[in-house]
């Protein structure tokens, strides 16, 4: 009897140890999750589609923002051609992923400066006027979350421009990495293996 009750002492340890791992385990996964974001933005006349500039970034969920800024420092000559001016034109974009119940959220600013060509789509009638001698530049900011699943994608703006009379529209997807999906399912089947463990009294 006191040799049973010795050696089931003894595996209490150990039982414990084995569910304080499953139990954390799972948590400290779900912390930080390796997941991928594409975001596209697309210009259209009318439903056809004249640009689309898609970023595709590396993120974690529950980790630090990512971030990517493409601009250049373009010169812009004064209207008699004398002098020139340099305007920083580009896009800058941020995201921030955060875990939710069975989804994510994600958070997008993204602002994008370029100049409009002299020649564009026939606008509305109640567009401003424009000077061709001068150039006209175009702003757009955005600043939003969405909560999105695996694999799915979501538009997050469409929105005409005033001037040029082309429609502006923001779509995101967000994927897991499948490797670490695999590796998070195999190690949560490895937990419940051990926490079924059979302790002997004999």
């Amino acid at each position: 009897m006191n040799k049973s009750l010795g050696t089931f002492m003894a595996a209490i340890p150990f039982a414990l140890s084995f569910a304080s791992v499953a139990e954390a385990q799972p948590q400290a996964q779900a912390d930080r999750i390796p997941v991928k974001l594409l975001v596209v933005i697309s210009t259209f006349e009318g439903d056809k589609k004249v640009s689309s500039m898609p970023y595709t970034l590396l993120a974690t969920a529950n980790g630090n923002p990512v971030s990517i800024i493409s601009s250049s420092n373009v010169p812009i000559p004064s209207s008699n051609g004398n002098s020139v001016s340099y305007t920083n034109l580009g896009t800058n974009l941020q995201c921030t992923v955060t875990t939710e119940a069975g989804s994510f959220k994600v958070a997008i600013s993204f602002s994008d400066k370029t100049v409009l060509p002299n020649k564009t789509p026939a606008a509305s009638a109640t567009a401003p006027a424009r000077n061709p001698d001068y150039a006209t530049f175009h702003d757009v900011n955005y600043n939003s979350a969405v909560s999105i699943k695996d694999g799915e994608t979501k538009q997050l703006i469409s929105a005409p421009d005033k001037v040029t009379g082309e429609i502006l529209k923001i779509d995101v997807t967000l994927t897991l990495d499948p490797p670490r999906r695999a590796s998070v399912e195999l190690d949560n089947k490895d937990a419940r293996a051990a926490i079924a463990l059979p302790i002997s009294l004999n």
